[in-house]
């Protein structure tokens, strides 16, 4: 197991997840070193890395193997390298790819076709085999996990569910020559017959996960292969041309290179190389002098276009760089510019060697490029009849416009000229996107058939183009040089990927927890707001100034959630401007020439700001309200100038302006501009395993100076599952009503996520007011294929335990669904209408930090196939 050295996961505020699936922990020296995410027991040295106990009689990490090796032990282990294994074990293992048909086995052994259960065909048993270790299903689902069957096919019995995913011995019944296995979505699958001996595994490109228990072997195949065995790890100054993956522990920075020599590349050549004492006249010669030193004539590098150093200066007779034929024969020279001026200076026709010259206090050394074009032909459009509007999405046409589809961007390139349509019209020619395809930007357009040169953003990896089949003027032209992409990293564990010239970080954890970096993805667009509470049906808006401050003439079609939430808003002045953004029970901004004054959700003014720009007529603007995170609230204006002003709010000192609810808006208050597109990115992954709805035991504000927000249950388990995979909306005082199953319609409608938590309940004084909105919320999450989970809640102040708390806990029990026994969890075993010390706040309604570690301590025991 590689060690990581370079920092001390002591040093940091918790352990963390790397790409969901490994953590940082310590070994018994304290070092820090990788384990599995479910062994982790939190930044405790007495705990190593290879399984074995701690100093406390704990569990301690787990246990790597590889290629060659034997497990013979009970435990825990993962395979993350090819190769072949030997499990001594006293069980078969079945494969789960035999369970390949839809539908449960039901008590009489016969089958069903319900969706989320698999099942075996009828399978004979293996000669000699008398016993079967299985995993049962749990003893509230309908199916059955075992049967057997007579030679004919007649029934014989089949094994009870259980409460536990444990593996239990079963007797094959002696009349029984057939069985068949049945599994369901959502639990652990395991099952084999008993036979001593031993059997292999070989894994190819896959992490897997092996538990023995009592001499079987479970084998999990987990995900695809990423070897972190071989991670690179990145140190500060690191310069990196190949291709891979990489861990940027330390402050500092690295630098990514991409080349394709003879076509595109950038060398860089240090001081050191201009190390011969003389100058270079102004006809190329060489000249003796103790104050400069240069290079010999040295080749010019196959296909280069360009050198990029620092000139001499003005008055100097030493020239800087000169060129000669493949003779040697002195062809030009550059003028000195300046002192240490940086200078790029094209390489002329016929030139085929260089030389280069510095002063002796000059530090830095030259870079030589190479750059070419390639051409997109018009064939490469192929897809008729759409179009690319101003957010990326390809829309459906009858106006004779035809696209590309999603292309990669050649390696290497740095720029796009492509025909322009004209300014009035809603298609883009251009639009790129990132490596996950998510849209980042469309160029505006200029003139019908003027040529748009557009610079290829950092962040690229895909393109899509657009053209008028009626205008016969079409070109498209890449141009692509050595790229060069720096990489900064303080105070943040970082996953980087480079992928031929494009290079993304993934922030796996910033050690403030204040700020994490995941990409944005859309989710509602223009015409899922409201303009004066009036349908959308165009492409863009006018907003013309209502003259009133309180501004809001565009809205989203529902209260919701703003957690992790970005919303942008692109528009054009068509006048000098004053807009408002936010939401309408959050924080709001208003600029006013240059004056941006920030008010709290009681639209109490908060902060005043200047900035250095103000909305100009003519000008296009982004203003971004992003809530990357549970504490921050960012607020952004940027032109298409180049101006921009970011400023930064923290719940902790700003929480009337930070509260993560409420409706989005954009107004304007005076002025005149029209809005090409507004939208909403949640910084979530498209495929959430699970959405948390629920009231201020979600929201987590209780706890934000008594333990920290991320400390609520609902973090614990997003930090164990993978932050960007678990949906989180709380909003304190929440209950199920006629206004909240409303607003889960469309914000569950966003996501879909497999399981929904509807965390409700605690706010409800009676029963009837409780029972028939739930039923509502569940039947809706069943109407989209969605499996809700219910919660048992805790006694309250003030409410009355047996005829609420306890009537609706009754009623959570026995509506057969899934549901988290909180209350068990967090109440005295001898008397559930009292909690247990500690575990709840002064003001008798809140858990405290400790009474969320149990509540999540709950979702592992009654929910554990949401772990790991």
């Amino acid at each position: 197991m590689e060690k990581i050295n370079k920092k001390k996961v002591s040093q940091l505020p918790e352990a963390t997840t790397i790409d969901g699936f490994y953590a940082l922990g310590t070994d018994n020296n304290n070092n820090s070193v990788r384990v599995s995410v479910d062994l982790l027991k939190g930044n405790k040295g007495e705990q190593g890395e290879k399984g074995e106990p701690g100093k406390d009689g704990t569990s301690g990490g787990i246990q790597i193997v590889s290629d060659g090796q034997t497990i013979s032990n009970d435990g825990k282990y993962l395979m993350i390298s090819e190769g072949t294994i030997t499990l001594s074990t006293k069980v078969d293992n079945i494969s789960e790819s035999a369970l390949s048909i839809v539908g449960a086995l039901l008590p009489n052994g016969t089958f069903n076709t319900t969706s989320g259960y698999w099942h075996t065909p009828i399978t004979a048993i293996p000669a000699g085999k008398t016993k079967m270790q299985v995993v049962p299903l749990p003893d509230n689902l309908g199916g059955r996990s075992l049967a057997f069957y007579t030679s004919t096919g007649g029934f014989i019995s089949t094994i009870p569910n259980t409460v536990a995913d444990t593996p239990v011995l079963v007797d094959i019944p002696s009349n029984a020559t057939q069985y068949a296995l049945c599994r369901a979505s959502s639990r652990e699958y395991f099952a084999g017959f008993v036979s001593d001996g031993t059997q292999t595994y070989t894994n190819t490109d896959k992490i897997v996960s092996i538990k023995i228990i009592n001499g079987a072997a479970q084998i999990n195949e987990l995900r695809d292969l990423i070897d972190y065995d071989k991670l690179q790890m990145l140190s500060n100054n690191d310069t990196i041309q190949m291709d891979g993956q990489y861990l940027f522990l330390e402050n500092g920075n690295a630098k990514f290179i991409n080349e394709v020599d003879g076509i595109a590349f950038e060398k860089i050549y240090p001081r050191s190389d201009i190390s011969i004492a003389g100058y270079i006249s102004d006809t190329g010669t060489f000249v003796s002098n103790s104050l400069y030193s240069r290079t010999d004539k040295l080749s010019i590098p196959t296909g280069a276009s360009e050198i990029e150093l620092y000139s001499n200066g003005n008055a100097s007779l030493a020239k800087v760089l000169a060129f000669y034929d493949g003779a040697g024969a002195f062809i030009s020279s550059p003028p000195n510019v300046g002192a240490e001026t940086l200078v790029t200076v094209p390489i002329p026709a016929g030139a085929k060697m260089y030389a280069v010259c510095q002063g002796n206090a000059m530090t830095t050394g030259y870079t030589i490029r190479a750059y070419t074009e390639v051409n997109v032909p018009s064939s490469a459009l192929s897809v008729s009849s759409s179009y690319i509007n101003y957010d990326g999405q390809f829309l459906p046409s009858s106006y004779g416009y035809v696209r590309s589809p999603l292309t990669d961007i050649p390696n290497g390139a740095s720029e796009f000229k492509v025909t322009s349509f004209d300014d009035g019209t809603s298609a883009r020619v251009l639009a790129f996107y990132d490596i996950n395809d998510v849209f980042i930007s469309a160029p505006d357009n200029t003139t019908a058939e003027a040529l748009l040169i557009v610079k290829r953003p950092s962040n690229a990896a895909k393109y899509a183009l657009c053209r008028r089949t009626s205008v016969a003027t079409f070109q498209c032209t890449i141009k692509i040089m050595g790229t060069k992409y720096e990489l900064t990293n303080k105070d943040q564990i970082c996953l980087v990927t480079k992928k031929g010239d494009v290079v993304s970080k993934k922030v796996l954890r910033d050690f403030s927890k204040l700020s994490i970096d995941i990409p944005k993805r859309p989710k509602a667009f223009l015409k899922d707001f409201k303009l004066n509470n009036s349908a959308i049906t165009t492409n863009t808006v006018n907003v013309v100034g209502s003259g009133i401050d309180t501004a809001s003439q565009l809205t989203y079609k529902a209260y919701m959630s703003t957690e992790n939430l970005a919303f942008d808003v692109l528009f054009k002045a068509n006048s000098d401007s004053s807009i408002r953004i936010g939401r309408s029970e959050g924080g709001s901004f208003k600029l006013k020439g240059n004056t941006l004054t920030v008010y709290t959700y009681q639209n109490v003014l908060f902060d005043t700001q200047t900035l250095p720009f103000s909305i100009v007529s003519g000008n296009s603007y982004t203003v971004t309200l992003d809530k990357p995170d549970a504490l921050n609230l960012r607020f952004t204006l940027s032109s298409d100038t180049g101006d921009t002003f970011t400023i930064n709010y923290d719940k902790l000192t700003a929480s009337g302006t930070t509260t993560s609810w409420g409706v989005p808006f954009f107004g304007v208050v005076s002025g005149d501009v029209t809005v090409r597109n507004a939208v909403l990115s949640f910084k979530y992954d498209y495929n959430t395993i699970v959405s948390i709805f629920g009231d201020s035991y979600i929201e987590g504000n209780s706890l934000l100076t008594s333990g920290g927000v991320y400390n609520k249950w609902s973090s614990l388990l997003a930090d164990e599952t993978g932050t960007s995979f678990v949906h989180i909306s709380g909003k304190g005082g929440e209950l199920a009503n006629a206004a909240f199953v409303s607003r889960f319609k469309i914000e569950n409608s966003l996501f879909k996520s497999p399981y929904v938590f509807l965390a409700l309940g605690t706010n409800h004084s009676s029963l009837s007011s409780y029972t028939p909105y739930m039923q509502q919320l569940i039947d809706e999450c069943k109407d989209n294929n969605q499996i809700p989970i219910l919660q048992t809640i805790p006694p309250r102040q003030g409410i009355n335990y047996d005829n609420v708390t306890k009537a609706i806990n009754d009623w959570v029990k026995a509506s057969g669904e899934l549901y988290v026994d909180f209350s068990s969890a967090l109440t005295k075993p001898d008397n559930e209408t009292l909690w247990k010390s500690g575990y709840v706040m002064s003001d008798g309604v809140h858990p405290t930090v400790v009474g969320h570690a149990a509540m999540f301590e709950q979702v592992k025991r009654d929910l554990n196939f949401l772990i790991g």
